[in-house]
């Protein structure tokens, strides 16, 4: 099956509705759309420790760049901004796995 895609709300000076959030899919895992390097992530858990992978497609000297974890429980963590260099797979897209279906996320764009 296809990864879910995390929405990314754009954040204005009037101000921004805080949008819904995704809902983890472990088994299918998640992306973002797009990234221009001014995306944001909103990561908290429903219950419990959930675990949160953004990839990193790259390599620096044939060597593989580590992809970055980030162990969230019920009180949220904002992450970003993505280097889309580091981030991006080659169609500009960010996928990012969830080890947990108690996962929740929301994305912004600055």
């Amino acid at each position: 099956m296809p990864r879910t895609v995390i929405p990314i709300t754009d954040v204005t000076r009037t101000g921004t509705t805080q949008p819904s959030q995704t809902s983890g899919d472990a088994s299918n895992n998640h992306y973002l759309a797009y990234n221009d390097g001014r995306v944001m992530l909103e990561l908290t858990a429903a219950s419990g420790t959930v675990v949160y992978t953004i990839i990193t497609p790259g390599t620096v000297d044939g060597l593989a760049v580590s992809d970055l974890t980030v162990s969230v429980t019920t009180t949220p963590k904002v992450v970003g901004p993505l280097p889309p260099a580091v981030y991006n797979q080659a169609d500009g897209t960010v996928n990012i796995d969830v080890d947990s279906a108690n996962g929740r996320a929301r994305a912004y764009r600055l």
